[in-house]
Formats: C-alpha cells, structure tokens, sequence
C-alpha cells in the first residue's frame, strides 16, 4: 500500500487497512520510536484552552494515542477510523468515556463540538486535505485546537502548506529519534 500512497490519487479503502491492521502491520505505533512524538501531542492536548476537554482522534487506528491520553482530565474521547479490524481492536481498551466508530473522516459529523481535533499520521491518506481539515477547523469549540503529526518527508510538504491556508500554526516542533525518524507536530488553531 505504502508505494501506492506515493501518488496522491491513490486512496486506500476500508479493506486495505482491515488487511494492515489484521497482519499487525502498525502495531509498531505503541513502540519506543513513537513514545517522544506520542509525548508531543498529549502535551499539546494538555495546554489546551479547556480544563475538561471533548477530543476526537481522526484516524485512531488500533488507540494507541488514548493510552497515552488516559492520565489527562478529558470529558469524551472519540476516536475515527475507517478500518473497522482497527476499531474493533480499539474497542476492547475502551473506557466508560471513550468512543470509537468505523466511519471515514469526510463523513463524520459529530455530536458535539470538539475541544481538541487530533490528526495523527492521517492527513497524508485522505483526499483534499485542505477542505478536509478547514471543515473539521469549523467544528472546533471556542477555545478549540488541533494537533497534526506528520512524518518528515519532502512529499508531504504540500500538507503544511494546506494546513498554514485554513488554520494558525500557533507551535510547531520537529521529533527525531535515534532511528532516524522525524515527525512534524503542531498546534493549529482556527483563521481568526
């Protein structure tokens, strides 16, 4: 799948992550390399502007990041994902605040306006990026932030430039582990 993400067009379908997240392909994502880049965004997600926040996770995956999320006061967390195999996994470390739903990102609407909109490691598998998060920017509460992780790739540039056309780029900070890895994360806040 990861060759075919080169070119832009291609959009990997519910059936292609069943199959990655049923082969244990990204269960690498709780591992030790991910462990400062998941740290970013709960800190983010810690000086955010409410005290008791509404968080939605675009892209949840299995939930790795609602472990990490676990020690901060949060009134709801749901978490998206398209992969229902990734959902159902998530499901099973649920808490009683915790939600999780197997709908695609340009589908949902939620319930109740977020606090706290998190795209980690997603916006490069979903079509018109700009659109996309301008919409979800929209839904955001008064004090609402959102938090992008990126992974350092020149092909994913034209992801910041999007983001800097319908968001404020409030912090951004760059992770790179001993591996070589690198990640962009950042605080974006609605255009005033």
């Amino acid at each position: 799948m990861l060759n075919r993400l080169l070119h832009r067009e291609y959009q990997p379908s519910a059936g292609d992550w069943d199959r990655e997240y049923a082969s244990g392909h990204w269960r690498y994502l709780a591992g030790l390399p991910e462990m400062a880049r998941m740290a970013v965004i709960v800190g983010y997600a810690a000086a955010a502007g409410s005290p008791n926040p509404v968080i939605l996770d675009v892209g949840c995956g299995e939930g790795t990041l609602l472990k990490a999320l676990r020690d901060l006061p949060y009134r709801t967390y749901r978490g998206i994902d398209l992969s229902p195999v990734a959902i159902e996994r998530a499901r099973a470390s649920a808490g009683p605040r915790d939600s999780f739903e197997a709908v695609g990102a340009d589908v949902l609407t939620p319930d109740e306006a977020p606090d706290i909109i998190i795209f980690n490691e997603v916006l490069y598998y979903l079509k018109d990026v700009e659109q996309l998060v301008s919409r979800y920017l929209s839904m955001l509460g008064p004090e609402g932030i959102a938090i992008v992780s990126v992974h350092v790739r020149r092909r994913h540039n034209h992801i910041w430039r999007s983001l800097g056309r319908v968001g404020r780029i409030v912090d951004q900070v760059m992770v790179r582990h001993s591996i070589g890895t690198a990640w962009q994360i950042a605080l974006i806040k609605p255009p005033e």
